[in-house]
């Protein structure tokens, strides 16, 4: 496969304008790091083509309201398991992102079902910033945490959450 440079992103999109009712941001990094990023955003929106992107909500995004949804890979709840997880601490910034966000489009967060996960503080969090769909996934080479049946139920108090499982690490 070829490695995605330059303006070949923008290149290709206008390429499938006619053909695509929607273009996914995800996979293969953080997407708001390519230099592009704003432009490829605008040129997608300008076309009326849905835009979604799955990100680590670490950077922030200057025209939020060009996303039909944003999902934040928060993975983690707090701000020791996020350093062990991720290798950084920026839960204040991914927090003031996800609030500035949900204002302007719809925001789903994820998680990761690791030894130890505080159930009730990942749907606390949800519930703060009025997020209405969340996503708990298991990491293989990890010890996981078992669901409580409480959360199997697909809807919590108006949140819908999905039990994914594996995710490697």
């Amino acid at each position: 496969s070829e490695l995605i440079t330059g303006n070949m992103p923008l290149r290709i999109i206008e390429q499938v304008t006619e053909i695509v009712k929607a273009i996914s941001l995800k996979g293969g990094g953080e997407p708001t790091l390519h230099p592009e990023f704003e432009r490829i955003c605008e040129l997608i929106y300008s076309k009326n083509i849905e835009l979604g992107m799955t990100t680590n909500g670490s950077i922030g995004v200057e025209h939020p309201e060009y996303f039909a949804w944003i999902k934040v890979s928060m993975d983690v709840w707090d701000i020791g398991s996020l350093k062990h997880f991720k290798g950084f601490n920026t839960l204040d910034t991914i927090l003031k992102n996800i609030s500035d966000w949900s204002n302007k489009t719809k925001i789903g967060l994820s998680f990761l079902r690791y030894k130890g996960i505080r159930y009730d503080k990942c749907l606390e969090l949800v519930k703060n910033f009025n997020i209405r769909y969340c996503v708990f996934r298991e990491v293989l080479g990890y010890e996981n945490e078992d669901v409580p049946n409480w959360l199997k139920s697909g809807y919590i108090d108006g949140i819908y959450v999905q039990i994914e499982q594996p995710y490697l690490k």
